[in-house]
């Protein structure tokens, strides 16, 4: 009867330690599905606001053609060597008017002109040091009229998005120590069972033997 209690005991607890592995994998991958789709999310709402702001310093220039005029500070930006941050705007007779590298500025003229509505994309291996691109391309209005906006964050640039990685690995962690704890618990648990099994098994005079006999032993 008492082995069966025990086997008993051990399977309960193991069945608890698995459960408490399930629950923790389900919740550690929701975790990481829903903060994946934040950072995207997040991400693509940056890149459409930096689309907005380009478009916002076209104007029509002398010739009445469009032409941008960044601030010294945007420029530097997407002068930078490394060239994390891309763009390429066009008219609304497809007509390039300016572009962050004579590359981009070749390869959207291929492109169809962009919709109102945002439309994603990724470019593989591009640039001189074959980097990996996240973009989006949308139409918007500008003082010189509609214009095709082409805007691309090379990957592993976006700050926000490994912040938000990091937080996905510091909850794993936590996640990983309460399952230990939980493990740990259900040990000292089984423990303190068995242990009281035993005394429980034990009548007074059995135990008063057993005292005599430690005695008569040491």
């Amino acid at each position: 009867m008492s082995r069966r209690i025990k086997s008993l005991q051990l399977r309960l607890t193991i069945e608890l330690a698995a459960l408490f592995l399930i629950a923790s994998c389900i919740a550690v991958g929701g975790l990481i599905y829903s903060a994946s789709l934040t950072a995207n999310s997040l991400a693509d709402r940056e890149l459409g606001l930096r689309a907005e702001d380009l478009a916002r310093y076209v104007s029509r220039g002398e010739t009445g053609k469009p032409r941008l005029d960044l601030p010294l500070t945007l420029k530097q930006a997407y002068s930078e060597a490394d060239q994390q941050s891309v763009f390429a705007i066009r008219d609304k007779d497809g007509q390039l008017v300016e572009a962050s590298t004579l590359e981009l500025g070749a390869m959207i003229a291929r492109w169809p002109q962009a919709d109102s509505e945002p439309s994603y994309f990724r470019l593989s291996n591009f640039g001189p040091s074959g980097q990996n691109y996240s973009g989006v391309s949308i139409r918007l209005d500008s003082a010189a009229g509609p214009l095709s906006v082409l805007i691309a964050e090379a990957s592993g640039g976006d700050q926000l998005v490994h912040s938000i990685l990091r937080e996905i690995c510091v909850r794993y962690r936590l996640v990983c120590a309460a399952v230990r704890g939980a493990r740990l618990a259900a040990r000292r648990l089984q423990r303190s069972q068995e242990l009281a099994a035993f005394a429980g098994g034990v009548g007074p005079g059995e135990r008063y033997r057993t005292g005599i006999d430690r005695a008569q032993a040491s």
